[in-house]
Order: C-alpha cells, then sequence, then structure tokens
C-alpha cells in the first residue's frame, strides 16, 4: 500500500509500504491556485483529522472514493505564490 499526495497536473511525494496514513505529515509547495489532494488505500480508516499550523483544517476538505482509494481534496483552490508550501499533519 501507499500513500501520496498530489497537486492539479503534478504528482507529490508516494510513501511506499507506509500502510497508515495517520501520523504522517506532508509537506506541499505550488505556485498559482490548485486544489490539494490527500490519496491513500481505501482498506483504511477514514481521517479523524488534518492540521496545519496547529489548526484543524478536515474540513475545509471533501473525501470520496476513487476505486480502491481514498481521495481527499481541498474543497477550494489553495492560493499559492512562488513557491508557497503548506505541512498537513494527518490523524
Amino acid at each position: 500500500y501507499s500513500m501520496t499526495y498530489l497537486e492539479i497536473d503534478i504528482i507529490g511525494t508516494i510513501v511506499k509500504g507506509d500502510v497508515n496514513p495517520v501520523g504522517n505529515t506532508i509537506s506541499i509547495t505550488w505556485t498559482g491556485d490548485k486544489y490539494h489532494y490527500i490519496v491513500y488505500d481505501g482498506s483504511r480508516s477514514d481521517l479523524s483529522g488534518i492540521s496545519t499550523s496547529g489548526f484543524a483544517v478536515l474540513g475545509q476538505f471533501t473525501k470520496s472514493t476513487v476505486g480502491d482509494y481514498k481521495v481527499y481534496r481541498t474543497t477550494a483552490l489553495q492560493a499559492g505564490g512562488s513557491g508557497t508550501t503548506i505541512e498537513y499533519v494527518l490523524s
């Protein structure tokens, strides 16, 4: 199983062999307005939280199932200047 995050038109980090997304930290760097995606094995439990800078942001994501994967996507485009970075902590 693997966990990954995606940006529109860009694939990000793939964590091979990590079967549980809970406790992982994901760093995304982007430019322009992008949706952020968190994708992991659909047999795992739903996330109970996503946070950034100590703030809970799970409510800013929608969850769907695509094939064998759970997909969390930001509900709004995330604005990014040149090289904007965000770090998400999954729980």
